[in-house]
């Protein structure tokens, strides 16, 4: 079950959802349940067209489970799509007027990621590090433009977390995106490079985590702490989560982490 709820993207919907929950408590800003669905939906959506647009230009099968789910049921997962864009159009009429002009905004650029996303090649980790941690901390952003230096430390952990996660899955695929002529700013580099690349990303998150925030509560240091450490056990043992593609379904759970903190609190 879990296994399917990840090839589909809904636990990186979940995760989007959460994460957009954890800022609003951490900014202090009260977020709609409206607020929430529309950011899941659309999370969702991006994913699904680009895993089914993935899927509609490769002429054989596909080499990972994700892809082949989505070649065998591309018809279905089309109208859901379809179902799911109407929804999420209807339920952005009932979000607040302070959220619209921004989440219009994020519409456009997410439409235009999923037009480029092919031509995007060595940008594209960065791009799409750039849209996710957007439409996560943009709700709270847009009710609160009285950002501390506590709480820019923990938004900037939260990037960096997620830049490392895209890298990571760019490498831990590097074998099958270069089967399926798939680009990633792996592929461009090479995977020596992209070592490095994580290596250092992980090195700049510690340092930043290590930064004194007075207001930063404990639990909320654990939670960005245990984030990172996900990640960095599948950067070190990459034999075993590439095996079963087990580095998708535990680094998207990374996602998931900061409901901890809105059950604590």
């Amino acid at each position: 079950m879990l296994r399917y709820l990840n090839l589909l993207s809904i636990d990186v919907a979940a995760g989007a959802a959460i994460g957009a929950a954890f800022f609003a408590r951490i900014l202090h800003v009260q977020l709609f349940p409206q607020a929430y669905a529309v950011l899941g939906l659309t999370v969702w959506i991006i994913y699904t067209a680009d895993h089914l647009l993935d899927a509609y230009f490769l002429d054989k099968p596909a080499s990972t489970a994700r892809h082949r789910l989505h070649q065998k049921h591309f018809r279905l997962l089309a109208w859901i799509l379809v179902l799911a864009v109407v929804a999420d159009i209807i339920l952005v009429l009932f979000i607040r007027r302070q959220l619209m002009v921004p989440g219009f905004i994020m519409a456009i650029m997410c439409a235009a990621y999923l037009v480029l996303n092919r031509w995007l090649r060595y940008v594209k980790e960065v791009v799409g590090t750039l849209l996710y941690s957007a439409g996560v901390l943009l709700p709270a952003l847009s009710l609160n433009d009285d950002i501390t230096f506590d709480q820019r430390l923990l938004i900037t952990e939260f990037v960096l977390t997620v830049f490392i996660n895209m890298l990571l899955f760019a490498r831990m695929s590097y074998e099958t995106d270069v089967r399926d002529q798939q680009q990633s700013l792996v592929t461009t580099i090479g995977p020596g490079a992209g070592n490095w690349l994580i290596a250092a990303c992980f090195l700049f998150l510690a340092v930043v985590m290590t930064l004194p925030g007075p207001e930063i509560l404990p639990v909320t240091r654990i939670v960005m702490a245990a984030m990172a450490l996900t990640l960095l056990v599948i950067f070190l043992f990459p034999a075993y989560f590439r095996s079963g593609e087990r580095y998708r379904l535990v680094g998207d759970s990374v996602f998931l982490l900061p409901g901890i903190l809105l059950l604590a609190l």
